[in-house]
């Protein structure tokens, strides 16, 4: 008898002592970063002037006037179109951007966007035909870093389809299917009754889960009648090279 109670009490202890372990290695791995995440420091200056210098980049690469593609033949709704021309992102430069410029880009566009106060940080990193994309948030229980890897590709019809390749909490990978769900479940019942929120969140998720493009025309209108167009986007180790053309109506 004593024996018997004596099995059922180390059994019990070592049950109890093998949950504890996987509880207390759950709560690590959820509370600790994807392998790729580098902590940044706030506000540092280096990191701000790298964002300015893409930025202002950016804006002198997309009106820059550019030569004429000498193949083009005009049509119906489009005049004129340049020959191809590239822009290759490293990722220090991008997330220099998304750190430092983002917000205000977002919310100095549509002041009726607010900017969720407990997202701390945002970072990606490019790796041959994946985008990783992290965001550090902040929880009752701490910071935890929630990732999603898409892969970006521009169709031949031109539309751009960004499909999730998964999910990461921390270090721990989750299906992809089941956290879009509840981030549905989630945004929904922030806003209820806002059918515009409701509608672009479907729209997302249903790129993220391959079912649509994420957009249909990807273009960026300027001035004078021109916009320009993405035409190819490829992600190596460590950049992203983006490939695009100036059209004129």
């Amino acid at each position: 008898m004593a024996k018997t109670a004596t099995h059922n009490i180390a059994r019990v202890l070592g049950v109890g002592a093998l949950v504890t372990f996987f509880v207390w290695t759950f709560y690590a791995m959820t509370h600790a970063s994807p392998a790729w995440w580098r902590s940044r420091r706030p506000a540092d200056p280096s990191a701000v002037q790298a964002a300015e210098e893409v930025e202002n980049g950016l804006v002198t690469q997309f009106s820059s006037v550019r030569p004429g593609d000498p193949k083009f033949e005009p049509r119906p709704g489009q005049s004129w179109q340049s020959e191809k021309w590239s822009v290759s992102l490293s990722e220090d430069d991008a997330n220099a951007w998304l750190n430092e410029r983002l917000r205000r880009w977002i919310t100095t566009r549509d002041s009726g966007v607010r900017w969720p106060e407990d997202v701390q940080e945002i970072q990606v990193e490019m790796a041959p035909g994946v985008l990783h994309v992290g965001t550090k948030v902040r929880t009752a229980s701490g910071p935890r870093v929630l990732a999603l890897s898409v892969r970006p590709i521009v169709a031949s019809d031109g539309a751009l389809w960004v499909p999730a390749d998964g999910v990461q909490l921390g270090t721990i990978p989750l299906p992809s299917s089941l956290v879009l769900e509840w981030a549905k479940r989630t945004v929904f019942e922030l806003f209820p009754d806002s059918s515009e929120v409701r509608a672009d969140t479907q729209a997302v998720l249903d790129a993220f889960q391959g079912r649509s493009a994420i957009v249909r025309d990807p273009v960026v209108k300027l001035e004078g009648g021109r916009r320009v167009r993405l035409l190819g986007i490829a992600t190596r180790d460590g950049r992203m090279d983006l490939t695009f053309r100036t059209e004129k109506k």
